[in-house]
């Protein structure tokens, strides 16, 4: 098992490269007079944020914003998913 720790360390490379790619994706934003967090028309565009958003955080000091529908239809694809994933997360340790 210990073994399997050190992979998924956050010095392998392979970490590294995901952390890199997917932090490099992330924007500072304000928030306006009423507390609302402003995103930049790029940002909406792309993620393809119309008008419901949902906010996901997954245990860390980030979250991610997703258009709703597209994220209900993520979790209805990646319910049969779960119990490997469980798994896969009991068997590092967490």
């Amino acid at each position: 098992m210990e073994a399997k720790l050190r992979d998924q360390s956050q010095f392998s490379a392979e970490v590294r490269e995901i952390s890199r790619l997917y932090f490099s994706r992330a924007k500072d934003v304000t928030l306006d007079a009423a507390g609302r967090i402003l995103l930049p028309p790029d940002v909406r565009r792309e993620a393809g944020l119309e008008k419901e958003v949902t906010l996901v955080g997954g245990g860390l000091p980030k979250f991610e914003i997703w258009d709703r529908a597209r994220f209900e239809e993520y979790e209805r694809a990646g319910q049969p998913k779960l119990p490997s994933l469980f798994d896969k997360l009991a068997n590092l340790g967490v």
